[in-house]
């Protein structure tokens, strides 16, 4: 059950990154920009208090464990006011389970890379002791130690049995009822949205 957490198959991700030389690139430059991005921002991400995403189902609110895990906020808050995760997808949804976005691959039309995607880098975990309740936000990753980047999941569910393999960094504090609208969209091939559901842009608020 843990691997619909997941980014997608280890294997699937290095294929990709050597095959498609010019996904490699684009996968090269963003990592220039975001890191670029969580440099010049670390003064300025100190202040924020939440992040509003807008998405094509509606808003929803989510507040930091800024001590539980601050380079997974920091991290997660430079590449949103970059610009990174605007007009991604949530590619995977696992009904009353979760939610899950942040690939920037879903900005194409390809389907086949989706859930494959990162910023071209990977942080640290922060396994903490926040339990994967309803309304977490949580890195994901490739089924090994440190390989989180820009994708996430949101629980719809509590699901006990997943604490102490995801870093948990925030929560839903504001508009659940539109994470459960998300988690029940109609799905089809490998649990992705028949009709896609877009994340427009996030908003940093202090």
């Amino acid at each position: 059950m843990a691997q619909g957490f997941l980014k997608g198959n280890r294997l699937g991700f290095i294929a990709t990154g050597i095959i498609f030389l010019g996904s490699f690139w684009y996968l090269v430059s963003v990592a220039f920009d975001s890191r670029d991005a969580l440099s010049a921002s670390s003064a300025s991400i100190g202040a924020v208090y939440d992040a509003v995403i807008h998405t094509s189902k509606g808003d929803f609110t989510i507040q930091f464990y800024s001590k539980k895990a601050p380079q997974t906020r920091r991290n997660f808050l430079a590449l949103a006011k970059n610009g990174f995760y605007d007009d991604t997808k949530f590619h995977r949804v696992l009904k009353n389970t979760l939610i899950q976005g942040g690939d920037p691959y879903t900005k194409r039309n390809d389907v086949s890379r989706y859930g494959t995607g990162d910023p071209g880098y990977f942080i640290k975990d922060e396994i903490n002791d926040v339990p994967m309740n309803r309304g977490v936000i949580a890195m994901a990753n490739t089924g090994t130690k440190d390989t989180s980047g820009s994708q996430f999941f949101i629980l719809v569910s509590d699901r006990p049995e997943l604490k102490g393999q995801f870093t948990v960094f925030g929560f839903v504090s504001q508009g659940i009822e539109v994470v459960d609208t998300i988690s029940s969209v109609p799905t089809g091939l490998k649990d992705r949205p028949i009709v896609p559901v877009i994340l427009n842009s996030i908003e940093l608020r202090e």
